[in-house]
């Protein structure tokens, strides 16, 4: 008997290779990318992905090495065109790191811009594949702050899905701009920012910096309306003498816990309310959403309209309402989206990782959370972030709340720490206010706020740093952490 595929998205188009036709015929005329003083047009980036789709091998898996730009974009649509897979590789990376995802992808081509710079584009050929929508269409590597870099696949339908979801769940306005520093190599945050602003038929401003005056400058010469960011980012900006962030209407945050405070004080001062999602590179991108009805302490999210969340037992079943599980995403079963969303293809070179997370059409996290009687969920960490100390389970939420319920922090992280006697021994990193002073001793600094938890939750060691180590998408790198703190507790 053959299994019946996911139900078609209820508008737009079902490949990624479409993503332009609309806009082709709709608006023409109508500016998609801003990319400093340059901007592109719909028919003029339509014409440019077409004069490089006719240099690129049908069906070719391509490393894609740009830093934030234009032609980032171009490359990846011309690739898709072609019913290429896109392997978005950051500049940035050690040589060493870039070659080794193009050998694990099996690359056929490597597209940077003096590559693009130099293709000869005066003959344009038709090139154009019509590719399966369920074919493998992008490679998405993850931070790799815990261990090796998974490499997620997927699908041609799978690309599409956020920028869907956006339309019905926030339709777009008159005169949007969307924008975002956070580097465009990351599948998530090309299919957050490029994509889905043309699905939605506005304009995406290309933000090249990340640093807060940089960012402040774009936001206002260009007009961006709505912006991606992540915690670290609203913290920078926060910092910086900036008085304005007009004409921001909308700011979107995830990748790293946003403290309430945080959000508070960048709300007092720019006057826009930042909204937390959470999401996955395995979903691709976000999955749920707090509400503007919901008080800035709750912290929760409501699921998307594409999907269900589930919290599950150990032995897979389902947790109770309030009890901590496994967060597990399933397509919804209701609604526009019913049965449209599919979870990533998989792992390339994992099978036994992929079978743990997709199970029945259903993503399994390895996140800790817990479901309140509106099907909201709070997620707190990792299933892997457990430290577990002399036999106990030690969760290290625990401690983050503690020490970041003092006005003096300003960041946090906590980990476990390799020991020879209890297994793992318990470390923070402390970021301190600027008008703060330290303590001279942290760690007693430390256990004096943490005494209210019980004895397994004690700290071993403690270091004040100037910045919590964490990778572009502002998730704390764990192995940098315990880097720092394995050198501070080195005889």
């Amino acid at each position: 008997m053959i299994e019946p595929g996911p139900a078609p998205y209820p508008f737009g188009p079902s490949s990624v290779r479409d993503i332009l036709a609309e806009g082709l015929i709709d608006h023409p005329e109508r500016v998609a990318i801003v990319d400093g003083d340059a901007q592109l047009t719909w028919r003029q980036l339509d014409r440019a992905v077409d004069r490089i789709a006719s240099r690129l091998p049908v069906g070719c898996t391509a490393a894609c090495v740009f830093g934030n730009s234009a032609a980032a974009i171009v490359a990846a649509l011309a690739v898709w065109r072609v019913g290429g897979v896109w392997v978005g590789i950051d500049p940035r990376l050690p040589e060493a790191e870039q070659r080794e995802r193009q050998r694990r992808a099996a690359t056929t081509v490597r597209l940077t811009p003096d590559v693009i710079s130099e293709m000869d584009i005066t003959d344009v050929a038709d090139r154009h594949l019509m590719p399966d929508p369920t074919s493998p269409a992008a490679i998405a590597f993850t931070s790799g702050t815990t261990g090796r870099p998974k490499a997620i696949v997927h699908s041609q339908r799978n690309l599409l899905g956020p920028g869907f979801v956006s339309i019905v769940q926030e339709p777009p306005v008159d005169g949007e701009r969307i924008g975002t520093a956070l580097s465009l190599s990351i599948l998530n945050m090309m299919l957050l920012g490029p994509i889905s602003s043309l699905l939605r038929g506005s304009t995406f401003v290309v933000c090249r910096s990340g640093r807060p005056e940089a960012m402040a400058d774009e936001i206002g010469r260009a007009g961006i309306t709505r912006l991606f960011a992540v915690p670290a980012q609203l913290h920078d900006l926060l910092e910086a003498p900036i008085d304005s962030l007009e004409p921001l209407e909308r700011v979107i945050v995830g990748g790293g816990r946003a403290e309430p405070a945080l959000l508070r004080r960048f709300t007092e001062r720019f006057g826009v309310r930042p909204t937390r999602s959470y999401g996955l590179s395995e979903a691709p991108t976000g999955v749920a959403r707090e509400s503007f009805d919901d008080p800035i302490e709750l912290g929760r999210g409501h699921p998307l309209p594409h999907v269900e969340i589930e919290t599950r037992r150990p032995d897979g079943g389902r947790a109770e309402i309030g009890e901590v599980g496994e967060v597990v995403i399933c397509p919804a079963s209701s609604g526009p989206f019913a049965n449209c969303w599919t979870p990533m293809i998989g792992y390339l070179d994992d099978d036994a990782a992929t079978a743990r997370t997709v199970r029945d059409n259903q993503l399994w996290t390895g996140d800790r959370g817990v479901l309140d009687a509106d099907g909201a969920v709070t997620i707190l960490g990792r299933l892997g972030d457990l430290i577990v100390r002399g036999g106990a389970n030690v969760d290290p939420s625990a401690i983050d709340s503690a020490l970041r319920s003092e006005p003096s922090v300003a960041d946090v992280a906590v980990v476990g720490l390799p020991d020879d006697r209890l297994g793992e021994k318990v470390g923070a990193v402390i970021v301190f206010d600027r008008s703060s002073r330290r303590p001279r001793d942290v760690l007693e600094w430390v256990r004096k706020r943490t005494g209210s938890l019980d004895a397994h939750h004690r700290v071993d060691v403690a270091l004040a740093v100037d910045r919590v180590p964490k990778n572009t998408m502002g998730k704390v790198d764990s192995m940098r952490v315990r880097a720092l703190l394995s050198d501070t507790v080195r005889p």
